[in-house]
């Protein structure tokens, strides 16, 4: 931020800090609202493809698939949401909770 009032200042821009503060907040969520989306689709894509697998294996009695499927479903999520840094997380929670499927969804 200093360097942006700094520049601001020798280029004669006359805006405020705040006005500086405010266009650089609104230059970081632009950004961040644009992966968000991407992620919750490829999100929503993979766990439809699951879903879908899923679906298979109960219709051909095979519990076993299903249970395997949903385990494998779960893990690389758990383990990603542990990783994530705190400041990120709970949009990325939101993000996959969002997708996950109910019960209603399953049978």
């Amino acid at each position: 931020m200093d360097d942006v009032v700094a520049l601001a200042a020798k280029e004669k821009w006359e805006v405020s800090d705040r006005t500086l503060r405010d266009y650089m907040n609104q230059a970081d969520a632009k950004p961040r609202a644009e992966c968000s989306r991407g992620f919750r689709k490829l999100i929503r894509d993979h766990r439809a493809k699951r879903l879908h697998l899923y679906k298979i294996a109960m219709e051909q009695k095979q519990i076993q698939t299903a249970i395997t499927i949903l385990d494998s479903d779960a893990k690389p999520l758990e383990n990603l949401l542990a990783s994530l840094p705190e400041s990120i997380a709970p949009e990325l929670r939101t993000a996959i909770t969002d997708t996950l499927p109910t019960t209603a969804t399953l049978a």
